[in-house]
Order: structure tokens, then C-alpha cells, then sequence
């Protein structure tokens, strides 16, 4: 009887340690560059709403270039890490806010101040977010959606007129593998990422515009698309509380996924004391933030289920491939 009792135990010490060394296999395996092409057998039938990818916030703002008097690096910068090297660390949904100051655009993270006043500061330009995407999807067969919103002319403190925008569309217009549809109406979340891909083949990049006012014309389908198109609930907790996150977008991921291209948005919000203290040491950084919220990313793969799951993983200061592995057991638990 007793060494039934020892061989009872054993066995359990060694289901434990079994399943411990195959959760820990399962953290670490994407190829970032290459996710999507790598797992196509499985993904590419299924379309963008039955997919989970990931997707950066304030994607350009991994460098400090000037900024307003109340504007700091610690309350500004949300990345750690340019595009190129989000990209090959697997984001493919990114939050570009372009900015334009003295004839250049730029990305920014600004917020506007109670009287009309803008504070924050630059980040990339436009030119190095382009260069670093034709390069990548030259040689990666990945889809790659970039959202474009929050414009701002800072010498004049307004966003960016009908002129400005088209300023900026024909720097645009220089990326490689944009993706074409004859369908202007067309509802991206419908589309398999074999469609987008032809079956991993070719890589595609798709401008995402949300913004009022803005005038796609002849370009609409052309690797340019509305808001409209890709539909999202996106809807941040507004907090710096951890717990409040994540209770509050598990429980929005619950009520609102399957109906809805969901965004969840695994952020947390500085707050105005945060960002006046975190210059002098007194207060978190945005980045120390999203060190708290992105430690526990994996608490989401549990509440997933069939339908209910995140379509965009949304987060700051991606750094390496923690993400895109998150994304992919949430893709495979969806196959199960």
C-alpha cells in the first residue's frame, strides 16, 4: 500500500513537472519575422476576425526628437524599439500618429490640454517608418496594417488640412506590396490572410486612416482604407491600476468579441500626476507601465475561449517576442 502511495505521488510530481516544461515550451517558440507565413497551414483559411495578432501603441515613439515644455521621455516614449525591430519581434497592427513640424513629418504622442494647447513630443520620422517597412516586407511574406490617426500640425496646433494629408499620402504611396481590392466597401475582418497573403506567397500592407475629413479618393482600395473598413471595438480602461486593466478589458473582451473585430487594449494610462513626477523619479514611466501590464500577458490565454478572444493584442514597448507568442497559443487554442 505504501508504495503505491510513493509511485501516487511520483507521478503527480512528474505530471507536474511535464506540464510545467511544456507550458514553458509553448512561451518560447515564434519566429517574430515570420509568424504568419510560418503558421499559414493553420491561418491562412481563417479570416482577420478569426485571427489574434499583435498590435503596437504609438508605434513611432521609441526615439525622443524635441518636444513641448512639459514633454519628457518618460512621458512621451511608449516604445523601446523602432518599427523594423517591432516588426521582426512579430507586431503587425501599428498605431501611427503623424505629426508635422517644419516641413517634416514625424510621429508623435501629444495630448491636448484644456484651453486648445498641445503637449508631447515627436518621435520617428515618416521616412525612416517607410524605409523600415519596404525593407521588411521585401523579404517577409506577412500582412502589415498600420493605422493612421491623431494628426497634428504643431506650428499651428490643429490636424493636418486636405493639402497636409495629401503631402503625406505621396510618401505613402512609395510602399512596396500595398494591398488592392476593386471593393472600396470591403470589410477587412472578412478577408482569410490567404487572400491578403496569396497563401504566404507575398507580404501586403494595408494604411489604415482614422481621421474625419479625410478623403481617400482614387486611392481607397489601394492599399488605403477607412476606419470604416476595419471596424474595431476599441475601447481603453483609462487607468494605472493593473487589476482595474485587466478586469475591466478581460470583461469587454467577454461582452463584445464575438460580434465585433476587437481590440484589446493591454495598456495603462500614465495619468497626470504620473507624468508630471516620472522626470524627477517620483512617478512611473509609461514604460514602467507597460512592464506591469505586458508581465502578465499571459493571464489572457486563460480566459479565452471560442468566442471570446482578442483580434488585436494592443501594447506598449514591444522588446522582443513575448507578444506574438501569446498571440499564437490564443491562435492555436482557437484550432482545438
Amino acid at each position: 500500500m505504501m508504495e503505491k502511495k510513493i509511485f501516487f505521488v511520483l507521478a503527480v510530481i512528474f505530471a507536474c513537472i511535464s506540464s510545467n516544461a511544456a507550458f514553458t515550451q509553448s512561451r518560447a517558440g515564434e519566429d517574430g519575422s515570420n509568424w504568419m507565413k510560418n503558421n499559414i497551414g493553420l491561418l491562412g483559411r481563417r479570416t482577420l476576425k478569426q485571427i489574434c495578432i499583435p498590435g503596437s501603441h504609438d508605434s513611432g515613439m521609441s526615439v525622443y526628437n524635441k518636444g513641448t515644455a512639459l514633454a519628457h521621455p518618460c512621458n512621451v516614449l511608449t516604445q523601446s524599439v523602432p518599427i523594423r525591430n517591432q516588426l521582426e519581434f512579430g507586431a503587425r497592427y501599428f498605431d501611427v500618429r503623424p505629426v508635422l513640424e517644419k516641413g517634416e513629418f514625424l510621429t508623435g504622442h501629444y495630448s491636448k490640454l484644456p484651453g486648445g494647447n498641445y503637449q508631447g513630443g515627436n518621435g520617428q520620422s515618416i521616412k525612416s517608418i517607410l524605409d523600415e517597412i519596404n525593407k521588411f516586407i521585401a523579404s517577409h511574406n506577412e500582412l502589415v496594417l498600420v493605422r493612421l490617426s491623431k494628426s497634428l500640425n504643431t506650428e499651428k496646433s490643429r490636424p493636418f488640412d486636405s493639402q497636409e494629408w495629401e503631402r503625406l499620402f505621396q510618401v505613402l504611396d512609395n510602399t512596396k506590396n500595398l494591398f488592392y481590392t476593386s471593393n472600396g466597401n470591403i470589410y477587412l475582418p472578412g478577408v482569410t490572410l490567404d487572400q491578403f497573403t496569396n497563401k504566404g506567397k507575398k507580404g501586403a500592407v494595408l494604411y489604415i486612416i482614422n481621421e474625419a475629413g479625410v478623403n481617400l479618393g482614387s486611392r481607397l482600395g489601394k492599399g488605403y482604407f477607412y476606419y470604416s473598413n476595419l471596424d474595431p471595438y476599441s475601447k481603453y480602461s483609462n487607468t494605472h491600476s493593473l487589476q482595474t486593466m485587466m478586469k475591466d478589458q478581460i470583461n469587454k473582451m467577454k461582452d463584445a468579441s464575438r460580434n465585433s473585430y476587437f481590440l484589446l487594449s493591454w495598456t495603462l494610462t500614465q495619468g497626470g500626476k504620473n507624468a508630471g513626477l516620472c522626470r524627477v523619479k517620483l512617478g512611473k514611466s509609461i514604460k514602467d507601465l507597460s512592464a506591469e501590464a505586458n508581465s502578465k500577458l499571459w493571464d489572457i490565454v486563460q480566459e479565452v475561449s471560442q468566442h471570446a478572444f482578442p483580434n488585436i493584442l494592443y501594447v506598449d514597448d514591444i522588446r522582443d517576442t513575448s507578444v506574438v507568442n501569446v498571440v499564437m497559443e490564443i491562435n492555436k487554442r482557437l484550432n482545438a
